[in-house]
């Protein structure tokens, strides 16, 4: 819900946006890494989305 928000914004002052998402679990399903692996594999992620975006940037 956050990220449409921002991205509502973004295209009403006719900008882009660049979202990154994470879900760390499914409805009802426990999760299969701890919060310490969740957060090692959002960084390494995160950090692939940034070498992309600054890749594509004008």
């Amino acid at each position: 819900m956050e990220s449409a928000a921002v991205l509502d914004v973004a295209r009403r002052f006719g900008k882009g946006a660049y979202i990154i998402r994470t879900v760390s679990d499914g409805a009802g399903d426990d999760s299969h890494l701890s919060y310490t692996e969740m957060v090692a594999v959002v960084a390494h992620n995160s950090a692939l989305c940034v070498e992309d975006l600054l890749e594509n940037m004008p």
